[in-house]
Parts: structure tokens; C-alpha cells; sequence
């Protein structure tokens, strides 16, 4: 898992907010990054996952708030 690069750092409690719900919806309803029809077409192409916005959100709520953000390893040497 990539570290915060604290792109949202600076950011009101409803900005992250408002972005914190948009992840949210592209995890529940995927994705749509082409649509055709009618003679038209269309496509988006997104720069960060759904999981890393919402790792970037929680960072950046974390400074705002002033608590911190533990990572937590996984190593299958332990199991």
C-alpha cells in the first residue's frame, strides 16, 4: 500500500467530505469509463483508484482533525 502523498491536505471538512461520497459511489456502482450510443461516444479515464482517494481522504482528515493514521503490515511469514 502506497503512502499518503497528501494531495487533499488543505481541504474544508466538506470538501473531503463531498470527495470522501464520490469514492464511495465508484466503489459501489464501478466505474464507467466509455459509453456509446446513437452516433456518440464518450470516455473518462481516472487518475486514482476509488481505494487510493479514500486513503488520500483519511490522511487528510487525520492532519484536519489532528489525529493520525496508523498503516497496519501484513507479513505471511507470521501466519
Amino acid at each position: 500500500m502506497p503512502s499518503p502523498r497528501g494531495i487533499f491536505v488543505g481541504q474544508s471538512a466538506e470538501s473531503l467530505a463531498t470527495i470522501r461520497a464520490q469514492a464511495i459511489e465508484r466503489l459501489t456502482t464501478g466505474d464507467r469509463v466509455s459509453l456509446a450510443g446513437a452516433g456518440r461516444s464518450s470516455s473518462r479515464t481516472f487518475s486514482m483508484t476509488p481505494e487510493d482517494i479514500l486513503r488520500e481522504v483519511a490522511f487528510a482528515e487525520g492532519k484536519l482533525n489532528g489525529t493520525r493514521i496508523r498503516r497496519t503490515y501484513s507479513d505471511s511469514r507470521t501466519q
